[in-house]
């Protein structure tokens, strides 16, 4: 039986059974986690009954949010995008609209370079991130900004773009929603055979091949998804989701309000990696960059948003001024890392989106509810 996310449109859920019916459904442990849903439900109550605004105004709160998205994705490239990592263009725009008629949007480098100074920026700030380099950062997500009059900034998987490859997580999770096959040998991961047909069994695999493939070196990926694609049959291999060189250029011409910045070279964790690696990976971005662009970015994205004083120590070396990990709920102010400036996934409720960009995400929710 179809089930559907809290957070999914009814039409959205509907383009997920159209393609994929129920071979969908071992998301569901991701996607439904009860004490998380509780508190979603405690700060929307919060935030409608003026309770947020209150204490906004009671605490006299300053400080800026940072809003990570990856994908923005229309119905035919949704089917193949982790449900967690891409948001529909209709949802996007409403989360577009209200930030630019009630919250004061700024380029991510103006919000550093207030940090620098020892300024707080004032409640209701908020930059816009992207992670990775989806083509529909240019050709969804860019112009919905534009006509919004709102700057952002995207943070490049430098290797990807080279190539113009979808990125390992989407080649992933497509092989789990097309395969053919439902008994299935994962080496690395499982000694016996692993029943896709089973939504546990399957869910725990894909977990597990996603936390391999985080640190695992980029030919090893390769040959991870080649033995994939032999063992599953996928009835059909997804587009390509990244953008080339090409569409940078264009992004960059285009539509000027989006920074670029760098998200690594191969997406490897700088974490998991010795310093000769990870300087590497460092090295590889900037370089690319610099031969495709003719610029050197100054900010970075950890990927995974995992972050180690030795990597933070690299990133600083390279030459970058800021860099952003993740958080929940945190508000960025002058005391914060600059070289680990925590963002917040976004989420689909446009309540919650309204509550967590207007300062007092997450005091209060901390102070009533003990929930970040």
């Amino acid at each position: 039986m179809w089930r559907s996310f809290p957070s999914d449109t009814l039409g959205e859920t509907a383009v997920y059974r159209a393609h994929w019916g129920s071979r969908f459904d071992f998301m569901y442990p991701y996607t439904n986690d009860c004490k998380r849903w509780v508190g979603n439900l405690a700060q929307k109550t919060l935030y409608w009954s003026g309770i947020a605004e209150i204490y906004n105004r009671a605490r006299h709160h300053r400080g800026a949010t940072i809003q990570m998205y990856h994908s923005v994705s229309k119905p035919e490239e949704q089917r193949w995008i982790d449900p967690r990592f891409t948001i529909t263009p209709d949802e996007f725009e409403s989360q577009m609209r209200f930030l630019g008629r009630h919250r004061n949007v700024v380029p991510y480098t103006a919000l550093t370079e207030l940090l620098e100074r020892g300024e707080e920026p004032p409640a209701g700030t908020v930059a816009i991130t992207f992670d990775d380099g989806y083509l529909d950062t240019l050709r969804v997500a860019a112009p919905i900004m534009e006509k919004y009059g709102l700057p952002a900034i995207a943070f490049l998987v430098t290797g990807y773009v080279d190539r113009g490859q979808t990125q390992w997580s989407d080649e992933l999770f497509s092989l789990f929603v097309s395969h053919t096959r439902n008994f299935v040998k994962i080496p690395e991961i499982s000694p016996s055979t692993v029943d896709l047909g089973d939504e546990l069994a399957k869910a725990a695999a894909y977990a597990a091949l996603q936390l391999w493939f985080i640190t695992a070196l980029p030919a090893e990926r390769a040959e991870m998804l080649a033995l994939l694609a032999d063992e599953f049959r996928p009835e059909c291999v997804p587009p390509r989701l990244t953008m080339t060189w090409d569409d940078v250029r264009e992004m960059v011409r285009e539509h000027p309000s989006i920074e670029i910045g760098l998200h690594s070279a191969e997406h490897l964790d700088l974490t998991a990696h010795d310093g000769a690696l990870a300087q590497s990976e460092l090295d590889q971005c900037l370089q690319a960059t610099y031969r495709e662009l003719g610029v050197r970015p100054k900010h970075f994205a950890f990927p995974y948003n995992r972050v180690s004083p030795e990597a933070r120590e690299l990133v600083l070396q390279s030459g970058f001024r800021s860099a952003v990990a993740t958080g929940n709920g945190i508000v960025i102010s002058s005391k914060s890392d600059r070289l680990a400036l925590p963002r917040m996934e976004t989420c689909r409720s446009l309540t919650l989106f309204r509550f967590r960009t207007g300062g007092a995400c997450p005091g209060v929710s901390r102070s009533l509810l003990r929930y970040p």
